[in-house]
């Protein structure tokens, strides 16, 4: 997301109010999304889970990796 504000930056006329991290379809604001991907070494997984933290999902983020890993018997790494 922060690069598409970048390359809306190095833009002839860039946008002057812009919105980035949804899809604004009321006001069409929103700057697009470039893919990207970072490289995967074989056999890791890299998963992202959302929340807002207020709402019980870093407990259940937690829980998620907790359960992952017990699966799996991959190393999980969390920040939140």
């Amino acid at each position: 997301m922060v690069k598409s504000v970048f390359d809306d930056l190095a833009a002839p006329r860039g946008k002057r109010h812009f919105t980035i991290g949804i899809n604004d379809d009321v006001t069409n604001l929103s700057l697009p999304v470039p893919e990207f991907h970072l490289p995967v070494p074989p056999g890791e997984l890299n998963a992202m889970f959302f929340g807002l933290g207020s709402d019980g999902t870093v407990g259940a983020n937690k829980n998620s990796a907790k359960i992952i890993s017990k699966a799996t018997g991959a190393h999980v790494q969390g920040y939140f």
